[in-house]
């Protein structure tokens, strides 16, 4: 769920979850339960951020040169067990780091941005060492370097 904040509340919390995310990365062997990788931007993105969606607007990604998270608002797939560990949301999101596959995230937002840009079918967009590709049967974003990444669309995703 998305709760909108006041720039000044935003950007708080945008510095405390970045800096729980970069400890969560730090120490979370893959698999484990961890924070959202992005939190919401205080502004519009810049030239090492990217806040995509799909063409049906199902789909919402935000990129930057240290991840790619994409949630998928409404789905029909079966997510992996949730972890104990895992306080937030279970399910939506999935995302790729610097190290290790894809996985699902543990998290306390959404991608949802109203600085979105739609990702036509058969487009990609590069930030960094990650891209993400829009097709009409999913977003897949993958880590350049090491190949990993993930795949979403409503009715099912991959992990690799």
């Amino acid at each position: 769920m998305h709760i909108p904040f006041s720039p000044p509340v935003r950007s708080t919390l945008a510095a405390i979850t970045v800096a729980g995310v970069l400890l969560a990365a730090a120490v979370a062997p893959v698999g484990a339960a961890s924070p959202g990788t992005h939190a919401r931007p205080a502004a519009a993105p810049s030239a090492s951020m990217a806040l995509l969606k799909s063409p049906s607007g199902n789909i919402r990604c935000i990129m930057d040169t240290s991840s790619a998270r994409c949630d998928a608002l409404a789905h029909t797939y079966k997510p992996t067990k949730k972890p104990a560990s895992c306080p937030g949301d279970w399910g939506t999101a999935m995302g790729v780091g610097t190290s290790g596959k894809g996985r699902f995230l543990c998290v306390f937002d959404s991608a949802y941005d109203p600085h979105d840009k739609i990702l036509a079918y058969g487009h990609s967009k590069t930030i960094g060492r990650y891209t993400c590709t829009s097709r009409t049967t999913g977003m897949t974003c993958k880590n350049n370097r090491t190949g990993h990444g993930f795949r979403t669309a409503k009715a099912s995703y991959s992990l690799f």
